[in-house]
This record gives structure tokens, C-alpha cells and sequence, in this order.
């Protein structure tokens, strides 16, 4: 990286501009990072992008949900997003899984390992960042979601929720009220 770093600095200004545009016009994560920077409210709208694009990946049964197209919509944000965006969008990503799996029935184990490595790492980015009690609300969505599927996804889920939040989650089916992350549907 610093052979990287010495070759921009060498670089007059019009000459570093036309490389940034340039890596823009080839790498769509690089043209969205740096319009998050660049722009504030943009940062709502690509979220929202990668949102609809994550939801395309879960179309009805019998085709079933996408997992290598989620994992790489997952991957394309963790390359743009913060932490704190980063998290919010594994928790709506666990959200969508947690409620697929309780709208269509038991899935395989593969599936179940994506959400409940969503849901695990949203928590570990919300506690580095002091904002665990900012996901408390999603957090219960998707354990009620969760609740009653097979393969141990709801333990898995119920014994992450319980190490962050310190007890386990309250199942009190408020997600049949179509309360989750977002408070949106899951768009599938």
C-alpha cells in the first residue's frame, strides 16, 4: 500500500482526479463510497440500492432464495458502508432471511449459516460501536422470526441475541404484526 500511497502523491491534481473518475467508471462500490463521502444524503439512497438489490435475491418458492447473490450483495456493501451502515444492513439482511424462513418453512443448513452470520456480525459492528440498544428492536424481530425454525437456527439465533442483549429474546409474535427492521416489508 505505500508504493500505492507514494504514486498518488507524486500525482498532479487533474492527473489524480482522471485515476479517481476513471476507478469510478469501473468499480460501482468505488463510485459508491465515494459518493456517500462525497454526499451525505446519497448515503440513504445507494443503502436503499443495495437494499432492493439484497431483496431481488429472494424470490418465492420453489426457486428459493440466492445465496451466492446475497453473499456478494453483502460483500459489495461491507466494501462501501461504515460499521454503523454496515451494521444496519447485516440486520435487515438476517431480517429477510429470518422472515423467509418463517413466511416458506425450513430451509437448509446453508441458508440458516448466511442469516446467522448477518445477524452475529451486526451485533459484534453495534457493540464496537456502543450502539447495540439501537438494534434491540430488529434484534427481537428477527429471533420471533426465527422462533420455531429447524437445523437450530433459532437457538443459534436466540444464544447470539441473549449474549448481547444479556437475556434471552422476548417471543412475543409481534412480528405477525409485520413489525421488522425498516418496519417495511421484506420486498420478496
Amino acid at each position: 500500500m505505500a508504493t500505492v500511497k507514494n504514486y498518488l502523491k507524486g500525482l498532479p491534481k487533474p492527473e489524480l482526479e482522471k485515476l479517481v473518475l476513471e476507478l469510478c467508471a469501473h468499480n460501482p462500490q468505488v463510485s459508491d463510497r465515494l459518493e456517500q463521502l462525497a454526499d451525505t444524503k446519497k448515503a440513504k439512497d445507494i443503502f436503499d440500492r443495495y437494499v432492493n438489490r439484497l431483496g431481488k435475491c429472494f424470490p418465492p418458492l420453489p426457486k428459493g432464495p440466492d445465496l451466492t447473490g446475497i453473499q456478494r450483495v453483502v460483500a459489495e456493501y461491507a466494501s462501501i458502508g461504515n460499521d454503523g451502515e454496515l451494521a444496519m444492513f447485516l440486520m435487515y439482511t438476517a431480517s429477510l432471511g429470518a422472515k423467509y424462513t418463517h413466511d416458506f418453512g425450513d430451509m437448509d443448513e446453508d441458508f440458516y449459516a448466511v442469516f446467522v452470520e448477518s445477524f452475529e456480525r451486526a451485533l459484534v459492528l453495534a457493540k464496537k460501536h456502543g450502539m447495540v440498544e439501537d438494534f434491540r428492536v430488529p434484534a427481537d424481530a428477527v429471533a420471533q422470526y426465527a422462533d420455531g425454525t429447524g437445523y437450530g437456527f433459532a437457538d443459534e439465533i436466540h444464544a447470539i441475541y441473549a449474549d448481547f442483549f444479556g437475556h434471552p429474546p422476548p417471543l412475543e409474535r409481534r412480528v405477525r404484526e409485520g413489525r421488522h427492521i425498516r418496519g417495511a416489508s421484506t420486498r420478496h
